[in-house]
């Protein structure tokens, strides 16, 4: 097994953001250059709830979710993806890169799929840390971080696809190689 550190950008839209009352609606993964997306439907619309605020940032209808997959099936074709993408990295070195990752996203993996989760460490890299450590370098605030972050993934991305999880999961690669090339 490999030292190596393999970072997964990582992204999931829900149905809200309490991770109490709501789910996971879109996952979308990339790791070493290879991309997974899924949309999660079989949702239970009189259990969970849908936040129509959540429609209005990431504009997937729970009609459009009716016939996809549940879940437990998500689950189990991501990790085997994602295992067969990590083979030869220690679990504690495959790490989520995302905005707010660690706090918002893993939550659901970890509440809605145990596979997937047994496959990625604990740690994480939130590009919040990142743009909270800039805040004052070279005169700019934390926002003007984020934002020239965002513009530079947008180089190499379709900025009019985002809110979309995999769009947004290779973002926080792009994302995170930006930041970490200010702090150098």
């Amino acid at each position: 097994m490999s030292d190596k550190l393999l970072l997964v950008g990582l992204d999931f839209e829900c149905s809200g953001s309490s991770h109490d009352k709501h789910v996971p609606i879109q996952l979308g993964l990339v790791a070493e250059n290879v991309c997974y997306k899924s949309n999660i439907g079989g949702w239970d619309w009189n259990k969970h709830e849908w936040d129509d605020a959540a429609y209005n940032v990431h504009h997937i209808c729970k009609a459009d979710l009716k016939d996809d997959p549940p879940v437990s099936i998500v689950d189990g074709d991501m990790a085997y993806w994602l295992w067969n993408v990590t083979r030869g990295y220690q679990r504690m070195n495959v790490v989520p890169v995302g905005w707010n990752v660690g706090s918002y996203d893993m939550p659901y993996i970890t509440k809605w799929m145990p596979l997937l989760r047994s496959l990625l460490s604990y740690r994480s890299v939130d590009l919040n840390a990142l743009v909270f450590m800039l805040d004052g370098h070279n005169g700019k605030s934390w926002k003007d971080w984020k934002r020239a972050a965002k513009q530079y993934a947008n180089e190499f991305i379709d900025e009019t696809t985002r809110h979309d999880a995999l769009t947004d999961a290779k973002a926080a690669l792009f994302e995170f190689g930006f930041l970490r090339k200010q702090l150098a």
